[in-house]
């Protein structure tokens, strides 16, 4: 099962990323997009410390490692998997 969590979720978030960067141009990487889609599958918060996590329109909550962090907003929020996925 978390062999194929990040299969369809992770290219989704990573184009999503690469159509709205944040104001410094921030991207996901590989890896923030499997972790993100993983905890999207098991429905399990993030820890973090990258600002542009902090305001993508996800499902599971976020916390920021650093308090005050400021974010992007973005424009749309990124495609959802089908349930069957």
């Amino acid at each position: 099962m978390l062999a194929n969590a990040g299969t369809v979720r992770s290219p989704e978030l990573m184009l999503y990323s690469n159509a709205d960067p944040g104001p410094a141009g921030e991207r996901l990487s590989r890896a923030d997009s499997l972790c993100i889609a993983v905890a999207e599958r098991l429905e399990l918060p993030l820890v973090g410390d990258g600002e542009y996590w902090r305001d993508l329109p996800l499902p599971v909550k976020f916390h920021p490692l650093r308090a005050g962090q400021r974010g992007h907003t973005h424009t749309q929020p990124p495609p959802r998997p089908s349930p069957d996925h």
